[in-house]
């Protein structure tokens, strides 16, 4: 259902225009329009909504501008608008939809040219946001961009401008609607050369609104004859995808009656080879686990509410009778009790929001509510348009030598199995007793039992426009294997992932970013002369355009970790990259940098020192085995041996230029 069409008209009085708006409303069908840059004056307005469509109520900011800037236009039948607010840059009322009875509030936004105007603006969404307890959306045309991939390049933005709009949207708790078709909703309409876009235009919401309305998305449609993208919200009804796959819940840890159900499943004897006897013990387990949920434990969103209830009575209760012994009793009981349910909602929230770098200590519940519904409003696929399908056609010249085929399928070794079981984190999976003699009878005989077998396909969005994918090209199928095999005390062992790993860690290559995207590799060395740190960015093609080699005084190998990566940053956006991939082989820098890991105290300075710098790009980091880092490995060894310098692309040296080639080739590299 559609409910708000916004357009960036650019004065309306012109004949087509309006007959343009006119064609937005019917071809919606959306009971909201709101429109802004209309200018024309209070005593024009009647006219000419009247000539766009008679049935339609309006209102505009009149009060505050002479031609008035914003228009709210609607359908008395279908939605009631009672005006909250408004100013010269926004028309702020409450909507009720009459046929569900829904409510929200709605900001029809258009943001002066200047950015001291715009601070205004800033500050009157701050206002609203701190009294607002109900589903809010802004819409229209902000005239600021967020970030730096939303706009062309050669375009300059003013960095305050863009940090004041950022502030203003973490202040109000607000985030992009999730849309579909291209964002960038402003061109310049110049020549093709001189052509610059920008995303003006956009949908904010709060986290209410995420919760209300997890569904719902925005879509950018054709300019037409102004210069600014027309826009759609839509909500979508939210549909059963069948029951879901059983999972470990780290809060059923707290409660000790768990641990003899589970005994007691898993003694269950089980005849048949290895694999099958895990399969079947796993199943018992999960049964008794869920019958122990619903009898014994309880849900958690009931008992919670519950819990605050009965507080907040004992607590009333002891505020009339404060000398009562007994009541004070009962109400530090209660508390406990509360807290207690508090502690395994927080464990639960955190495990499903999946951010594992936040300190223990406060309750986080809001915040963890917060990132699983942004989460799952991020993940939808609201539409797909068809595009010719894309082949990946085998290169018959890439094989691999004998000696990597015999290395590839020797027998696998209990220490293997060991090493790719302790590899996943302790939260993931458990220790290797009782899995192992199943994994070594999968390479014995060669054969997968269907229930561990099972393969969820997933779309994973792709390219530079991952962020707003809309067409079948940007998607890759992603086969995520294969059922939990679940243990009482660890969650989330997956036995397909032990195979894999068990063959597949022996290997390793450099891999080519994107096209539009550069990938950084950066590393660190120390010797007894001294340490040094090194890096290179290359493009698509696997071609070098930067490489460095930097002499650094003595420190701890982390520490110059992060350093390179700083340096290596720094200097892809002296050459204007906006688009980075970063790979290195240090796993705490890369834990640290995406937050997946608590970074120790004592280097947090240079970790926000990188932060402040990756701000200014697009940028995703990743961990790279070190053979396949040889590049920057290479640059790194030579800054401890002789004077650092940056490296000039036409005198990269001999051996550097061997390793480029071999990577560039796709040269499979043994894992030592």
């Amino acid at each position: 259902m559609k409910i708000i069409a916004s357009w960036n008209i650019r004065v309306i009085c012109s004949a087509s225009k309006k007959g343009e708006v006119y064609n937005l409303i019917m071809n919606s069908n959306a009971p909201l329009c709101c429109l802004q840059e209309t200018k024309a004056r209070r005593q024009m307005m009647r006219d000419n909504v009247y000539d766009i469509c008679s049935s339609r109520e309006s209102f505009g900011n009149y009060n505050h501008v002479i031609k008035g800037r914003v228009w709210t236009l609607w359908d008395p039948d279908r939605v009631q608008l009672d005006i909250l607010n408004d100013s010269s840059q926004f028309i702020h009322p409450r909507v009720t939809l009459l046929q569900t009875h829904q409510t929200f509030l709605l900001t029809n936004v258009y943001g002066r040219n200047y950015g001291g105007d715009r601070r205004i603006l800033w500050q009157d969404m701050e206002t609203l946001s701190s009294t607002i307890q109900e589903p809010w959306i802004l819409i229209g045309d902000f005239n600021a961009v967020r970030y730096h991939s939303e706009k062309s390049k050669g375009m300059i933005i003013n960095q305050s401008d863009m940090d004041d709009f950022n502030c203003c949207n973490n202040n109000c708790s607000l985030a992009d609607l999730r849309s579909i078709g291209h964002p960038l909703s402003w061109s310049n309409g110049a020549s093709l050369s001189e052509r610059k876009y920008a995303r003006l235009d956009r949908a904010l919401i709060n986290d209410i609104w995420l919760q209300d309305y997890p569904l719902a998305f925005a879509e950018y449609r054709a300019p037409g004859i102004s210069d600014h993208s027309r826009i759609v919200v839509s909500l979508k009804e939210q549909c059963s995808l069948g029951p879901k796959p059983f999972r470990f819940m780290d809060m059923w840890f707290a409660d000790s009656s768990l641990y003899p159900e589970v005994e007691r499943a898993w003694a269950i004897k089980i005849v048949g080879n290895p694999m099958y006897r895990i399969v079947q013990k796993l199943k018992e387990v999960r049964r008794a686990i869920g019958i122990w949920d619903k009898d014994i434990f309880g849900r958690v969103d009931i008992m919670l509410p519950m819990a605050r209830r009965n507080l907040q009575d004992v607590q009333n209760r002891l505020a009339i009778n404060p000398a009562n012994q007994d009541i004070r009793k009962e109400e530090i009981a209660v508390r406990e009790e509360f807290l207690n349910v508090s502690r395994k909602e927080e464990s639960m929230m955190r495990q499903k929001s999946r951010v594992d770098w936040l300190c223990e200590g406060d309750t986080n519940s809001k915040f963890f509510h917060a990132v699983v519904k942004a989460s799952y409003h991020r993940n939808q696929i609201m539409a797909m348009e068809h595009s010719p399908p894309e082949f990946i056609v085998p290169n018959p010249d890439k094989k691999l030598t004998l000696e990597e085929a015999e290395f590839l399928t020797r027998e696998v070794s209990r220490e293997e199995i060991r090493q790719a079981v302790f590899s996943i984190d302790g939260n993931k999976a458990p220790g290797p007793d009782d899995f192992t003699a199943a994994i070594q009878n999968f390479f014995s005989r060669g054969k997968l039992l269907k229930e561990v077998n099972t393969t969820f396909i997933s779309l994973i969005p792709k390219g530079p426009d991952a962020s707003t994918p809309s067409k079948s090209g940007q998607f890759r199928s992603a086969l995520l294997s294969t059922k939990p095999l679940q243990k009482f005390w660890q969650q989330d062992l997956k036995l397909y992932k032990f195979l894999l790993n068990c063959k597949t860690d022996r290997f390793c290559r450099w891999i080519p970013p994107i096209p539009g995207e550069f990938k950084l590799n950066s590393d660190a060395s120390l010797s007894d002369e001294g340490g040094g740190i090194g890096g290179i960015i290359r493009d698509s093609n696997g071609d070098a355009i930067y490489c460095f080699s930097l002499s650094i005084s003595k420190g701890e190998i982390y520490s110059l970790e992060i350093h390179a990566i700083c340096t290596g940053v720094a200097a892809a956006m002296a050459l204007g990259i906006t688009n980075l991939w970063i790979e290195a082989d240090s796993t705490f820098a890369v834990a640290s940098l995406d937050k997946s890991s608590h970074p120790p105290w004592n280097n947090l300075p240079d970790i926000k020192k990188a932060w402040s710098y990756l701000d200014s790009v697009d940028w995703r980091i990743s961990h790279i085995w070190r053979e396949a880092n040889s590049a920057a490995d290479y640059l790194s060894k030579r800054s401890c041996t002789c004077k650092g310098e940056n490296i000039p692309i036409h005198c990269i040296p001999l051996p550097l230029m061997d390793i480029l080639s071999r990577d560039q080739a796709g040269e499979i590299y043994q894992r030592l």
